[in-house]
C-alpha cells in the first residue's frame, strides 16, 4: 500500500475530533460532562476537575488543557499522555484501531502499509520514549525513597478504618510504602501518602500510584484528587497479595491458586484477607484491566475481575446506561485478543464494593443477603 494512504496527524486529529464525546468515555469512565466541557482528575483518569477537555462546536473542540501542569495539546496527544505514558507510537495504532481504519476493525477502511504506518510513529515516538523513561526513573526513586508500612503510620490507619488489618497478611504486601511528604501537583503542595509499586511483564518497575491521605485524619484526601498515577503504568499493576505459598507472580511455572485483580488498593486487599489462598492484584483503573502483565502468572487459567456493584444507569443522565459497563467490556474483549480467559466474581448485591462487604457495611436501604467470595455471580 502507498505511504499516501496513511493519513496526516491533522486528519487524525480531526476524525478523533469528531467523536470526541465517544473518545473521552472511552478513555475515561469517571469523567463528567458539564455543558460544552469534559472533566477529569488527571490523565490516570480518576474524577475530579483538574483538566478539561473542550466538547464545544467551535474551534477550540478537542483542544484539552491540564492546570495544574499546563500540559494541553490536542485528541491524538490526549491518548498517548493518558494510555501509553507519551508514547505517540502505540497511541497512533490505538487511535487507527478505534476510528475502525486498520485491518480487522469493525467498518474497516482500506489497509495501510504497516511498515510505513511503523516508520511515520516512530518519527513521532523518538522524544516521547526519552521522556517516558525519564519520568519512569523518577517515579522508581519516589517508591524506592518510601519505608514500608509499618504499624501505627498515616497509610496503615488509613487502612485499618476500612477494615483492613495488615498485621493479618504476611509478609506484608511488598508493594506498599508510605511517603510522609509527596508532593501533590494539582493543589502544589505536599501531603503524606500510600505510594504503591506498578510493574509490568516480568516485574519491571513502571511507576508509582499514590494514594494522599489527609493529615491527622485516617482519610484519603477529599478537597482534591486523592489517587493519581507517575509513570507510563498502562501495561501494569500492583501485585497486592501472593496467596500462600508466597510465589514471586512473575516466577516461571503453573500456580494453580485463583488469580484476581481488583480496581483499587482497597478491594483487592480486602479479598486477600477473606480469601487468603488467592493471589491478588490491583490493575488501578478499569481502563487498564486490558492490558494487565498477568498472562504468565495464571498459567493458562482464567484472571478473575473482582468488581463492583455498579449502578445500571448513568448517575447524571438517566436512562442512559453507567458508562463503566461498557468500557468493561471493551477490557474484557481486549484480554480476549490477548488470549486470556476471564470471569467476573462480584460481591453480594446488598453491597457496593469488596471493602464494603469485609467491613459489614451494605447500601443503604438494601436487603441483606447471606454469602461473600464464595458466591462469585460468573459471567464470562
Amino acid at each position: 500500500m502507498r505511504t499516501r494512504d496513511i493519513p496526516s496527524l491533522e486528519e487524525l486529529d480531526a476524525a478523533l475530533t469528531d467523536r470526541l464525546e465517544a473518545l473521552c468515555e472511552e478513555l475515561f469512565v469517571h469523567g463528567e460532562r458539564r455543558g460544552n466541557s469534559f472533566y477529569i482528575g488527571g490523565l490516570d483518569g480518576g474524577a475530579g476537575r483538574r483538566m478539561e477537555i473542550n466538547c464545544s462546536r467551535g474551534p477550540k473542540r478537542g483542544l484539552w488543557k491540564d492546570f495544574v501542569s499546563d500540559e494541553a495539546g490536542r485528541p491524538l496527544k490526549l491518548i498517548a499522555a493518558s494510555r501509553f505514558g507519551g508514547d505517540y507510537k502505540k497511541a497512533w495504532r490505538w487511535a487507527m484501531q478505534w476510528l475502525g481504519w486498520l485491518d480487522g476493525a469493525p467498518d474497516a477502511a482500506p489497509r495501510y502499509d504497516d511498515e510505513a504506518l511503523k516508520r511515520r510513529a516512530a518519527e513521532l515516538s523518538e522524544k516521547a520514549a526519552k521522556e517516558r523513561e525519564a519520568t519512569r526513573r523518577r517515579a522508581v526513586a519516589l517508591w524506592n525513597g518510601a519505608p514500608m508500612l509499618a504499624p501505627g503510620d498515616p497509610a496503615w490507619r488509613y487502612l485499618a478504618a476500612r477494615g483492613i488489618d495488615l498485621a493479618r497478611l504476611q509478609p506484608q504486601p511488598r508493594a506498599l510504602r508510605y511517603l510522609e511528604q509527596c508532593y501533590h501537583a494539582e493543589s502544589d503542595g505536599y501531603f503524606p501518602a500510600m505510594v504503591a509499586l506498578v510493574v509490568g511483564e516480568g516485574g519491571t518497575q513502571l511507576g508509582v500510584h499514590r494514594t494522599y491521605l489527609q493529615p491527622g485524619r485516617d482519610d484519603r484526601l477529599r478537597e482534591h484528587t486523592a489517587k493519581l498515577s507517575y509513570g507510563p503504568v498502562d501495561g501494569g499493576c500492583i501485585p497486592l497479595w501472593r496467596g500462600l505459598n508466597g510465589r514471586n507472580f512473575f516466577e516461571p511455572g503453573a500456580d494453580p491458586s485463583e488469580l484476581g485483580s481488583a480496581e483499587g488498593i482497597e478491594d483487592g486487599l480486602s479479598v486477600a484477607l477473606m480469601r487468603p489462598e488467592w493471589r491478588v492484584a490491583s490493575c488501578m483503573a478499569v481502563g487498564f484491566l486490558g492490558n494487565v502483565p498477568l498472562k504468565g502468572a495464571l498459567g493458562g487459567n482464567d484472571l478473575v475481575w473482582l468488581g463492583q456493584n455498579d449502578p445500571a444507569e448513568h448517575p447524571k443522565f438517566p436512562g442512559k446506561p453507567h458508562p463503566v459497563h461498557a468500557a468493561l467490556e471493551r477490557q474484557f474483549q481486549r484480554l480476549a485478543e490477548r488470549h486470556i480467559g476471564v470471569r467476573k466474581a462480584l460481591p453480594p448485591e446488598a453491597f457496593k464494593d469488596w471493602n464494603d462487604l469485609l467491613q459489614g457495611k451494605p447500601r443503604p436501604g438494601a436487603a441483606m443477603a447471606v454469602g461473600g467470595i464464595g458466591d462469585d455471580r460468573r459471567d464470562r
